[in-house]
């Protein structure tokens, strides 16, 4: 089987690629299923394993060989080229007909995460650079850049504690724009900044665009959830969020409504 899976973060790509797994152990007996899921920066060392009669999956290497906070700091700080080179051998490794001569060859991103990511985050890919990555037309191009003092982990998190300053709106409306051109739908991940809990904050995220925020996520408290979601609704965006591929399935933590509304709907005629 040949199977690449593609979606944004909080997509339930990880999710959809275990149940796949599990499908294929119970259905071909398989000892386990390997996905190649080390494609989208700074993330750059890891499989997702299946193992049959394990609950978890594991990431086929040992702890000490998996990359480090500081390691993924500095893949980080390349230079856009620098970087443009690493990834294109990363991707390009995974093309060689090598890659394909086993009887199944499961990828989750691949070149599609390039192809979206690197215009928007990392510097490189513009449609007609020597490195680009573009697989569909847009009709603007960020001039965000990591080498301009944006944030190193996500240029949806530079905030502060005090607010959303405007230069942060600037760039945040320019993402916005650019994740329509494309055809997706614009979501912050506001992280763990405060000022993202303030009504006028959210307000001041829609009004720069975006439709949605990440409020459930392993990372946060229950409170802080019920936060984010209050704020969210206040402006009128929707709520989203997922494991990210850190918890089990079926172990993330939903809103009161979405558990209501599910055990409601499994409970069948006759029966509490």
């Amino acid at each position: 089987m040949r199977l690449l899976i593609i979606g944004c973060e909080y997509a339930g790509k990880t999710t959809l690629a275990r149940r796949i797994s599990r499908w294929m152990i119970d259905s071909m007996g398989l000892p386990y299923v390997r996905w190649h899921d080390h494609f989208v920066v700074p993330r750059l060392d890891r499989h997702l394993i299946v193992h049959a009669g394990a609950d978890a999956p594991v990431v086929g290497k040992d702890e000490s060989d998996l990359n480090t906070a500081e390691d993924e700091d500095q893949i980080l700080s390349l230079r856009p080229m620098v970087l443009e080179q690493l990834q294109r051998h990363n991707v390009w490794r995974h093309l060689h007909p090598d890659s394909f001569r086993e009887e199944d060859s499961l990828f989750v991103n691949h070149f599609y995460a390039e192809a979206v990511y690197a215009p928007l985050y990392y510097g490189y890919g513009e449609p007609g650079s020597s490195g680009k990555r573009s697989t569909v037309p847009v009709t603007e191009t960020s001039s965000i850049r990591r080498n301009q003092g944006t944030s190193t982990r996500s240029i949806l998190e530079d905030t502060r504690s005090s607010g959303c300053p405007l230069v942060f709106l600037r760039e945040l409306a320019t993402l916005a724009a650019l994740a329509t051109n494309i055809g997706a739908v614009p979501v912050l991940l506001p992280g763990t900044e405060d000022a993202f809990l303030q009504p006028d904050v959210m307000a001041s995220v829609r009004d720069c665009g975006v439709s949605g925020v990440v409020c459930y996520s392993p990372e946060y408290e229950m409170s802080r959830t019920h936060r984010l979601r209050s704020a969210a609704f206040s402006a009128d965006l929707f709520c989203v969020g997922g494991s990210n591929g850190s918890l089990d399935w079926g172990r993330n933590s939903v809103s009161e409504e979405l558990h209501d509304a599910l055990a409601a709907s499994l409970v069948r005629p006759g029966r509490g």
